[in-house]
């Protein structure tokens, strides 16, 4: 008898414990999904080669002509403020001053001869000793004196000038980075003698494609890395952008300031510049299980909420990855993607969402 009631307590336990155990599908494909829940700016970097320049340079000239005599400095020579570079003969202008000093001389000396006759002749009209016209012709003679005189400083002047051009001289502190002239040499004026950059800040001059030239912004920020040291990150943002594509290569000319670096930066390396560009795509973001490949192009898998069966969506791709691809067109939020066992599923066959639970 008590065997019979220990039976019956293990059936009835039995089917409770039957009754516990989670619904199986019949006839239905279980599959994991994801549902989308906000859709992202798509965010890209490009990357691009650039070559690290001085902020501002210079090309100096002589403003007069000349003879090269001496030549100070040598390419990668630094310079300060005010040193000569380098000088002209200074002989024939030297004579020319001398000229134009003694005929300011002369000029004054007139000057002071006039101007006794004139202070001379007037207390003689005064008196009737001399007549006006005579008086009128020697003050002439005294204002044609000024204006020689005027004449002759400003000629003197602009000798002392070009005496002090014969010295080639720099305005601001910077690097010798190459040298057009030898000494010996004849130049005339406006001739390029020394090109010398400046010591400001430097940057990186990027060519970017026209193609892409529309995502490129001022201010933008940038991430900048040396050929010499990679593992080296260095921030800048772009400061100009040119207006004008080369008419040779159809590219535009980029500046990037650098914002933090040391002296180991010497110009002319190479550099290459990342930039995080916010495209007008939006993306969302699925694991490539979630892919399939079909003859209108790429499809997904979507699940409604309120059906069994799964719908083939056509979708836009935006980029490729090792372990996801990114869609920015075909699917919205809310939606529901199958992210496993893609490649096996058919529009007329049910699927279900898989709990994670072992049969």
């Amino acid at each position: 008898m008590q065997i019979r009631i220990w039976i019956f307590f293990l059936l009835f336990f039995s089917i409770l414990s039957c009754d516990n155990k989670p619904h199986f599908y019949n006839d239905s494909t279980p599959v994991s999904v994801i549902t989308i829940n906000k859709i992202l700016p798509y965010l890209k970097k490009e990357t691009y080669s650039g070559v690290i320049v001085p902020r501002s340079e210079a090309t100096l000239s002589f403003r007069v002509a000349g003879r090269i005599t001496e030549r100070f400095v040598d390419v990668g020579d630094y310079i300060k403020e005010g040193k000569i570079i380098a000088a002209l003969d200074k002989v024939p202008y030297e004579l020319s001053l001398e000229d134009a000093k003694a005929k300011l001389t002369q000029a004054e000396v007139n000057l002071a001869r006039v101007t006794k006759d004139v202070q001379r002749n007037y207390h003689l009209v005064k008196k009737g000793a001399t007549s006006k016209i005579e008086f009128d012709r020697i003050f002439a003679e005294k204002q044609h004196a000024i204006a020689q005189v005027a004449t002759s400083k400003s000629y003197f002047e602009l000798m002392q000038n070009d005496l002090s051009y014969t010295d080639l001289k720099t305005t601001k502190n910077g690097v010798i980075t190459n040298v057009y002239v030898q000494v010996g040499e004849v130049v005339q004026v406006g001739v390029p003698i020394i090109a010398v950059a400046y010591d400001e800040k430097k940057e990186v001059q990027l060519d970017i494609p026209e193609t892409s030239i529309a995502d490129m912004q001022l201010n933008m920020l940038a991430q900048v890395y040396l050929l010499s040291n990679p593992t080296k990150k260095i921030k800048g943002y772009i400061r100009e952008i040119s207006p004008i594509a080369d008419p040779i290569t159809r590219t535009y000319r980029v500046r990037i300031v650098l914002e933090d670096y040391s002296e180991n930066i010497k110009l002319g390396m190479t550099a290459n510049v990342s930039f995080l560009i916010q495209k007008k795509d939006s993306q969302i973001k699925l694991p490539l299980t979630a892919l399939i490949e079909n003859q209108q192009g790429f499809a997904v898998w979507i699940l409604k909420k309120d059906s069994d069966y799964p719908e083939l969506r056509n979708v836009k791709i935006l980029e490729y990855k090792t372990d996801f691809f990114t869609v920015s067109e075909g699917i919205n939020i809310g939606d529901q993607v199958i992210v496993s066992g893609a490649h096996r599923l058919d529009k007329n066959k049910k699927v279900h969402v898989w709990d994670n639970l072992l049969p």
